[in-house]
């Protein structure tokens, strides 16, 4: 399995409450609608200690060839089209995924 990450802030300006509930009510459907999406996560940095990146989203494909196609495919470019321009400082990274749960976790 391959999982893409998306490390990023908002750009200055950007009401990070007003993008929350964006995410949440309009773009999190949209995403879960791309070709080949197996799993999607959205986290929100919290505690005390700032993280680097306030946003980190994971999208998990079966394979690269899936992962990249799917990427440069006119569906994705027109759901990340909204974010695009309210996002500063992001990062892409492409990992190969291996994935153990534990024993009491499968029950």
């Amino acid at each position: 399995m391959v999982k893409v990450v998306y490390i990023y802030n908002l750009k200055e300006g950007v009401d990070p409450k007003e993008f929350e509930n964006y995410y949440f009510n309009q773009r999190i459907p949209q995403v879960m609608k791309v070709p080949n999406l197996q799993k999607f996560c959205f986290n929100v940095a919290t505690g005390d200690d700032p993280a680097p990146y306030r946003y980190m989203a994971e999208n998990y494909y079966k394979d690269m060839k899936t992962a990249k196609e799917t990427l440069s495919s006119d569906y994705f470019k027109d759901v990340h089209g909204y974010i695009a321009g309210k996002l500063a400082d992001m990062k892409v990274m492409f990992y190969e995924t291996h994935e153990w749960i534990p024993a009491e976790w499968k029950e």
